[in-house]
């Protein structure tokens, strides 16, 4: 049976500009560690490829996440979870590895509440019937619509 059209419900449309959000950010620190290449070179104790190399990765991961969304493809409802969890062991990863100045990690129980929040959310929104209509929907009935006895 084929797929019915369902509208893009105003969820999802939200979630991909989060995930946008988050590639948009990434592909810019990319562009940014390119820009001042011989700079950072000077002030990191480590080289700014990492800078480069994970901007791009999670930069390019999410545009495909985002075309995904926007085709319909079922691993599109699932990706947004997967991406932004892996994003968020990244930063924290990110955030507590890589040397910086002594006040960076002030405000990390502010930050931690809102990961946890915009985690919960996109595990909320993914999981909503009309999220999993919209990426997995069919002609066929539901079995508490059947009319059958």
């Amino acid at each position: 049976m084929g797929r019915k059209k369902t509208r893009l419900p105003f969820s999802v449309t939200l979630l991909a500009d989060l995930v946008l959000f988050y590639a948009v950010f990434n592909l810019a620190r990319a562009g940014r560690t390119l820009a001042e290449f011989s700079f950072l070179q000077g002030i990191l104790p480590f080289s700014p490829v990492y800078f480069l190399v994970s901007g791009l990765f999670w930069g390019l991961a999410g545009l495909i996440i985002i075309w995904w969304i926007l085709k319909r493809w079922r691993a599109g409802r699932w990706l947004p979870i997967v991406y932004l969890s892996l994003y968020s062991l990244f930063y924290w990863l990110d955030r507590i590895l890589i040397p910086g100045y002594l006040h960076r990690n002030m405000n990390w129980l502010f930050v931690a509440g809102m990961n946890l929040f915009v985690l919960g959310w996109v595990v909320w929104v993914c999981t909503r019937p009309k999220v999993r209509l919209y990426f997995e929907g069919t002609d066929e009935q539901r079995p508490e619509e059947s009319t059958a006895i």
